[in-house]
């Protein structure tokens, strides 16, 4: 894993037309919890148990979602 400058600096907004539906999907569809992501539940632990300090700085900007 690597820093990425320009991606830290990026910003983005998007601006959604007056036609544009509620969006009816569940947050917890958008967002599975660690135990129904397996992926997402290995990257927590990862960064949860890892030492060495290039990879600490990236990992700490996995979050956990608590809905």
């Amino acid at each position: 894993m690597h820093s990425n400058v320009c991606a830290e600096d990026l910003l983005t907004i998007i601006i959604l037309g007056a036609g544009m539906p509620v969006c009816d999907i569940s947050k917890e569809a958008l967002f599975p919890a660690a135990s129904n992501d397996l992926f997402y539940a290995e990257m927590l632990e990862f960064r949860r148990t890892l030492d060495d300090i290039w990879f600490k700085k990236p990992l700490a900007h996995i979050y956990e979602v608590v809905l």
